[in-house]
C-alpha cells in the first residue's frame, strides 16, 4: 500500500497498536485456525452465509448464526447494525439496500464504533433514493481482495 495516503492506514486491533508490525488478518489464516480446508464460497455450517463472510464479521464457519444475530434493525426500520472484524483488512465487506432483490443500492455508513474486541459496528441506512416507507431489503456483500 501507499503509505502517505490515509486510505492506506487503520486503527490498530490491538488497545496499544502494534508498532513495526501489521495485525491484520487474512482469510487463509484464519481457514487454517479452523483445521484449513475452507474455500470463501463454501458453507461447512450450512447457515447460508458464505465463509468469506463469516471470516468478515469473526464468525465461526462450524457453528450456525442466527440470520437476526448479524444484521441488527433499528425499531423503526431507518438503519441496520452489523459487526465486523478490523483485521480483516482482505476482504471488502459492503451493505447494499434493495426494494426489489435486484438492484441493489450501496448503504450510506452513519457511524463506526470501535468494540475494544478487535470488531466494530457499524450503523448504516438506505440511501436517499430508497424512501423509508417503502419495503427495503438488506445483504451485506463480502469481497475478497487478492
Amino acid at each position: 500500500p501507499d503509505h502517505t495516503r490515509a486510505t492506506s492506514w487503520r486503527a490498530s486491533v490491538l488497545p496499544n497498536g502494534s508498532a513495526g508490525t501489521s495485525d491484520a488478518s487474512t482469510f487463509d489464516r484464519w481457514a487454517d485456525s479452523f483445521g484449513g480446508g475452507l474455500v470463501p464460497g463454501g458453507n461447512e455450517d450450512l447457515d447460508d452465509y458464505a465463509n468469506i463472510l463469516e471470516y468478515a464479521l469473526g464468525r465461526s464457519p462450524l457453528e450456525k448464526d442466527d440470520p437476526a444475530s448479524i444484521l441488527v434493525w433499528s425499531p423503526d426500520f431507518s438503519t441496520v447494525k452489523f459487526q465486523k472484524m478490523k483485521a480483516a483488512d482482505d476482504v471488502i465487506l459492503i451493505a447494499q439496500f434493495s426494494q426489489d432483490l435486484d438492484s441493489w443500492d450501496a448503504a450510506e455508513i452513519l457511524s463506526v464504533r470501535d468494540n475494544g474486541d478487535g470488531s466494530e459496528t457499524l450503523t448504516v441506512r438506505p440511501p436517499a433514493t430508497i424512501p423509508l416507507s417503502a419495503r427495503m431489503f438488506v445483504r451485506l456483500r463480502a469481497v475478497l481482495v487478492e
